[in-house]
């Protein structure tokens, strides 16, 4: 990964934790401090997926007629799943979502 590809997966990561801070609960601070919390580890728990897709490009599952791959990386009751190829022997990271979204 060069330097601006992490530097762009941070900034993202960033994004992604404003994000859940602000959306899963607009209540008092205490809550804010929980969703920010939870936002830093759901964050942690992604990047730290990004790496294993990374270090070792064949661990997803291949999907049927597509050159694609998906990784599911358990967080709590549910997962984020990442769809990604290996084009030219480099990782394209496609998409990353929660389980629960309805895709």
């Amino acid at each position: 990964m060069s330097a601006f590809e992490a530097e762009h997966m941070i900034y993202l990561l960033l994004k992604l934790r404003i994000m859940i801070a602000d959306n899963v609960g607009k209540g008092d601070l205490c809550d804010r401090t929980h969703n920010s919390r939870a936002a830093k580890k759901s964050s942690e728990k992604i990047l730290k997926a990004a790496k294993s897709i990374l270090n070792n490009p064949a661990i997803g599952k291949t999907l049927d007629g597509r050159n694609d791959r998906e990784l599911f990386t358990s967080f709590g009751k549910n997962s984020y799943i990442f769809r990604y190829q290996i084009i030219d022997q480099k990782v394209v990271i496609l998409k990353i979502w929660h389980a629960r979204e309805d895709r």
